[in-house]
């Protein structure tokens, strides 16, 4: 692994709102001036640096900072006032200190809480929902509290009960722990939380654990007016496992794949955006892992509504659906796509709104894109590429 030292150049804002996050670009002055972003794992330190490609300019700051591979990721908040920036420590300290001004934006408040893991932050998390509900309604704002405040805190007091995590018994390992209390998902319809669990995790947190996390659970969504609905463990399907960091090369490689097999130069905008330079050609690349269960499901990939709203603006757009174990990929039309939206299942509503798109294998058939609303499957085959 490199440690050579990068040094902060500046930031881009993705969004184009002026406040908000912004992504921290650095260089390494003595191999090349090319641009980088941190890959940040799930302890908040940064793991890799890889390149940066981006048509919006980049801000360029006039602080020093250097960074390495294992140290704590960079943080850059940019607001009226001036930004917030460093490490988790730095921004939490300057939050503390600047709250009434970072209140005064629900959306920004959010945006801090959530990449610094800041939690006992109930009447900020407040303001946002109410903010969040005016705009795109009340299923939208509880799918966006399940999603960034409810799902994480349970993951948080899982990994805390476990005694034998220093010690782990015959029937699973550390990592196997961990992969699968980043399955645990909360879901709250109608004022009432359900919370979805992998079947694997029943015993291995114990009937104390279960009743403890019960109580805070039960005291946490007081504060929303929901109902606890109790636990849902799920033996079904599981996913394979995949080092997080494979999903960036995967991306890369598919999405080269597909450029090279129709003569497109492609270059990277995000993590999941790739444009021809032209701005003719845009491509949204996701990946899923296998579900080995005994169902009809193989692999899920969910479409959003930004993602549809950014390939429109070209005038030929594609999503990328890879399957991580296969190397196989489904370049699909966006026409072909929005074709099928209306007999999809969708969540959430306005611009956090996304479709489940499900390939399933139904009898000796498979690579089938599941139509619920209509109860068919569609034929992917002509769409499909390995790489």
């Amino acid at each position: 692994m490199s440690t050579r030292a990068t040094k902060l150049y500046g930031v881009v804002n993705p969004t184009g709102q002026d406040d908000g996050f912004h992504v921290p670009v650095f260089i390494d002055p003595e191999r090349s001036n090319h641009p980088l972003v941190q890959i940040v794992n799930e302890q908040n330190h940064i793991e890799a640096f890889e390149p940066f490609f981006t048509a919006i300019n980049i801000k360029v700051v006039d602080f020093d900072v250097t960074k390495k591979v294992g140290d704590p990721a960079f943080w850059y908040f940019e607001l009226k006032a001036g930004p917030l920036y460093g490490d988790i420590e730095d921004i939490q300290s300057q939050f503390q200190r600047r709250r009434i001004e970072v209140e005064d934006n629900p959306h920004i408040a959010l945006q801090i809480l959530t990449a610094c893991k800041m939690e006992e932050q109930e009447a900020t998390i407040q303001a946002v929902r109410n903010s969040l509900s005016k705009s795109i309604g009340r299923a939208g704002a509880n799918a966006w509290l399940d999603t960034n405040v409810i799902s994480p805190r349970i993951r948080g007091w899982m990994d805390k009960f476990p005694r034998w995590l220093d010690k782990p018994p015959r029937t699973g390992r550390k990592s196997d722990f961990r992969f699968l209390t980043s399955k645990v998902l909360a879901v709250t319809s109608d004022d009432r939380t359900a919370v979805l669990v992998p079947e694997a995790l029943k015993s291995q947190i114990g009937d104390k654990g279960w009743k403890d996390i019960t109580t805070q659970l039960t005291s946490l969504l007081k504060l929303f007016e929901f109902q606890f609905g109790g636990f849902t463990f799920l033996g079904g399907g599981t996913f394979q496992k995949t080092a997080p960091s494979d999903v960036p090369l995967l991306k890369r490689e598919a999405v080269s794949a597909f450029a090279k097999t129709n003569g497109l130069s492609l270059r990277q905008m995000t993590k999941s955006y790739f444009e021809a330079p032209s701005g003719g050609t845009r491509v949204v690349c996701t990946f899923s892992s296998r579900y080995e269960g005994k169902g009809k499901r193989k692999y899920w990939f969910g479409y959003h509504k930004t993602w549809d709203r950014w390939l429109e603006g070209s005038s030929e757009g594609f999503l990328l659906l890879g399957c991580k174990d296969a190397r196989l990929c489904f370049a699909l039309p966006q026409n072909f796509v929005r074709a099928q939206l209306p007999n999809l299942r969708s969540t959430g509503t306005g611009k956090d709104q996304y479709w489940h798109l499900d390939i399933v294998d139904v009898g000796g058939k498979k690579n089938l894109l599941d139509v619920p609303r209509l109860r068919e499957v569609i034929a992917l085959s002509e769409f499909a590429f390995a790489f």
